[in-house]
């Protein structure tokens, strides 16, 4: 095209679109554009060109492209086309920002626009603690220059935290972290969740006194904070910290605050700044070098090895064998110089297993282990503890995070310990294993007994009556916000556990959010009934007081042999139903008539609650909520008990709904599909033509016809 054609172009698009601009090469790279008075990216409120730039790909492969771009409170639609403008490439950006006034359907406008608002936000906010993520600092932070105070705090044993206490007790620690900052900065403060358990802060215009100050204070205030549902957890921070130079990026100042929190991290519970950072003859590099420590990776892949040292190498010195025999050689020759050896299981010549067994009978002094492979078995976990590996990671899930928390721990469990090869694991990690064993267990998972009566001597499990039954808790709860509901159930769940061993010998296991289960032993000659109902009738009241929250108790059959046990405890999630304020505590009864009758009535409960409230959000969590039931058990209940699915019955509820309103009255399709609960009009003519066969235009048109055809037949 010559560049009067392309401006003719040009000028029929201004008629529609609300920007129109024409780019080369070096311009969409960041030079000023032809057709407009600022840089490129400027247009968008930017300092740099675009992560996601469409043009500059458009330039490569000369495919129109479009995206969504948002710019303060308002959002645009950039498509970016190819031209050749007198033999030159360049590209033709197509502006329109979209309102209300832009969309097709002016009624549902205003929720898409809000919708995709939310998606911005939600893109760029970390969905556990809803501070910032890593995205928005690579998207919108890490380029940025000026005065600031920049902070890296990492959470002291975190890892341990979660082997110890569990993952809900991680999270909530995390949420704990975040309020105790914000609480402590301004509102023009940034708080960025940089991955697992570290934290960035930046604070634009800080004065160094101030900062400092600020970053004692989050330390102080994180080490007396308060975990809800975890009375006797205590946190701690390391807290590295600068003050930006002149040009520096905030990129530039994390990396140095990010080396200060690793002094920091030598000590625990401190903050190390630049104004107290360790002092001596070394500069700053030669204390680096001087306090790196090697780390032998043996593994026989180049790749593996290739991939560890890029992870490890700029904290690191990395050392390499291809198999345990160049192992042992390296060992002789560096001794204690190697702190820590990443051993892969599967090897030639000699193997993880040989390597380190041989390791063990030695008895001497030796570095850390940390099992890498491919399999996720638990026999592999056992094994490579009893040889003292202090930890197991699955290559598949290998992230630099899970390898970093996997160094701290192996290097904590070195001060701790001394002797890293102990005759059993020790209780923190087997703790989960534990916890995983129960939760196999009620899925009937075990097939074979031999492997299960193994499992169950090396975690220190017994069942040693003659039968056992489950009693599911039931916490009576409100909607709550999740994150008030996560920190309720992990208080109650905890103090179940502390309190009915009291009574009775037990093990209490999470199950969701509203339901844990109590594996309970019972004596052959024991009525379940009489011995139980009084036990957790006191456990349901000391819960109440405690948390004013009534916990209602649904009691399977016994069974005699413990791998059936998941028989147990469908029957107690079937008689949930049951279970109401005058009776807190209900026994499974296969009573035809009384207990399968209930649980009919149930369902036509819920599905008399779908018909009254079609409009409104009904996913399957939603109204397991309603209801007090698990996700899993109300599927279960609708399958039993239901010609359909609830995913099924919800969705021909309201296309039968939709029916009788195109028959009884004039609204329009869009406004049919708001009234009996779909997110959007076209979705709705999706799902009506699936079912129907039809549009639901098509068969509003047919139903006139028909009305006119009757019509016609009644006048004759």
């Amino acid at each position: 095209m010559t560049r009067e054609q392309v401006e003719t172009e040009m000028a029929q698009y201004r008629t529609i679109f609300t920007v129109v601009r024409l780019l080369d090469a070096a311009q969409v790279g960041g030079e000023e554009s032809v057709n407009s008075f600022c840089s490129c990216y400027s247009y968008w409120g930017k300092n740099t060109p675009c992560r996601n730039c469409i043009s500059r790909q458009v330039l490569e492969d000369h495919r129109q492209r479009t995206k969504l771009e948002y710019m303060g409170s308002e959002v645009f639609q950039v498509t970016a086309v190819y031209r050749e403008v007198d033999g030159v490439p360049c590209v033709m950006e197509l502006i329109q920002k979209l309102d209300g006034e832009t969309l097709i359907d002016p009624e549902n406008g205003d929720r898409l626009i809000d919708s995709i608002t939310s998606y911005h936000t939600k893109l760029y906010h970390d969905a556990l603690t809803d501070s910032y993520n890593r995205r928005y600092f690579e998207d919108a932070l890490k380029d940025k220059t000026g005065p600031a105070g920049v902070a890296v705090l990492d959470l002291d044993d975190f890892k341990l935290i979660n082997d110890t206490n569990g993952h809900q007790a991680g999270d909530m620690a995390l949420r704990t972290c975040v309020d105790v900052v914000r609480a402590c900065i301004r509102k023009s403060d940034v708080l960025i969740r940089y991955g697992g358990d570290e934290f960035l802060l930046v604070l634009p215009g800080i004065e160094r006194s101030a900062f400092l100050a600020k970053l004692d204070r989050i330390r102080a205030q994180l080490h007396t904070a308060s975990v809800p549902g975890y009375s006797r957890l205590q946190l701690s921070s390391s807290i590295g910290g600068v003050i930006t130079q002149p040009g520096e990026t905030v990129e530039q100042a994390v990396s140095r605050a990010d080396k200060l929190m690793y002094q920091a991290k030598n000590r625990k519970n401190m903050v190390v700044t630049e104004d107290n950072a360790r002092d001596g003859a070394l500069s700053a590099a030669g204390r680096e070098g001087h306090s790196r420590q090697s780390i032998l990776i043996v593994d026989d892949s180049e790749m593996n090895r290739a991939i560890l040292a890029e992870i490890l190498g700029s904290d690191y010195n990395i050392l390499e064998a291809t198999n345990g025999k160049e192992c042992l050689a390296m060992l002789e020759q560096y001794g204690t110089g190697i702190a820590l050896i990443l051993l892969d299981i599967v090897m030639p010549v000699m193997d993880g297993f040989a390597l380190a067994e041989a390791c063990h009978k030695d008895g001497s002094a030796l570095p850390a282990f940390i099992m890498l492979t491919s399999y996720e078995e638990f026999d592999y976990v056992k094994r490579s503890m009893r040889l003292g590996v202090v930890d197991y990671l699955v290559k598949i899930d290998l992230t630099a995070d899970s390898l970093t928390a996997a160094l701290e721990h192996a290097r904590d469990t070195a001060e701790k310990e001394k002797k890293l090869r102990m005759p059993s694991p020790a209780p923190v990690s087997l703790d989960t294993f534990r916890d995983r064993l129960f939760l196999q267990l009620y899925g009937g998972l075990f097939t074979d007994r031999a492997v299960f009566d193994r499992q169950c001597v090396e975690l220190g499990v017994a069942f040693k009556a003659p039968r056992h039954i489950v009693a599911v808790g039931s916490l009576q709860t409100p909607d709550l916000p999740t994150s008030q509901l996560v920190t309720l159930s992990t208080g109650v769940t905890r103090m179940a556990a502390e309190t009915l061993p009291k009574y009775r010998p037990c093990r209490v296991t999470a199950m969701d959010l509203r339901h844990f289960s109590v594996l309970l032993p019972l004596e052959a000659d024991e009525d379940p009934e009489a011995v139980l109902a009084p036990i957790l009738k006191t456990a349901g009241q000391i819960l109440y007081n405690y948390f004013s929250t009534a916990i209602y108790w649904a009691v399977g059959r016994p069974v005699n042999d413990i791998l059936k046990i998941s028989e147990s405890q469908h029957d107690a999630f079937a008689a949930l139903p049951l279970l109401h304020e005058g009776e807190p505590v209900a026994f499974y009864h296969e009573s035809p008539n009384t207990q399968l009758d209930h649980r009919a009535q149930v369902v036509g409960q819920v599905q008399q609650y779908i018909r009254d409230h079609l409009s409104e959000r009904l996913t399957l969590n939603d109204v397991a909520a309603v209801f007090n039931f698990s996700p899993n058990y109300l599927s279960q209940l609708f399958a039993q008990n239901s010609e359909s699915g609830f995913v099924e019955f919800v969705t021909a509820t309201r296309i039968t709904a939709a029916k009788e309103l195109m028959a009884s009255t004039d609204l329009k399709v869009y406004e049919i599909s708001d009234k009996v609960g779909f997110d959007s009009a076209f979705y709705f003519s999706k799902v009506f033509k699936k079912l129907e066969g039809v549009s639901p235009r098509e068969y509003m048109q047919r139903m006139k016809v028909s009305y006119v055809d009757a019509k016609d037949e009644a006048t004759v």
